[in-house]
């Protein structure tokens, strides 16, 4: 994750209850071993789509949470840039 802290700000807005937070450096190269030691302690892996992808075919049941943006007028962009747009937990995170 490029930015940890603010995913997990996220799952937190979202309702998601984190119990445990692991964190591997951004562009890791996951192996099958590391999946598989998260796994054996019975945890539902979420990570952001981007991760998803690098995590394909090292393991059945990672969710991950799936982001967008939608500029719904010139006024969602101010001063400060784009603002964000709220979205249900069970829209976003997908098994």
């Amino acid at each position: 994750l490029g930015n940890p802290g603010a995913f997990r700000r996220t799952l937190a807005g979202l309702g998601v209850e984190v119990e445990r937070f692991v964190v591997f450096p951004d562009h890791h190269k996951y192996t099958a071993a590391e999946i598989g030691e998260l796994r054996r302690s019975g945890e539902v892996l979420v990570t952001t789509e981007k991760d998803a992808v690098k995590l394909e075919g090292l393991g059945e049941g990672i969710w991950w949470l799936e982001t967008g943006m939608e500029i719904r007028s010139e006024r969602a962009v101010g001063p400060e840039g784009y603002r964000p747009i709220p979205a249900s937990a069970r829209d976003l995170v997908r098994p």
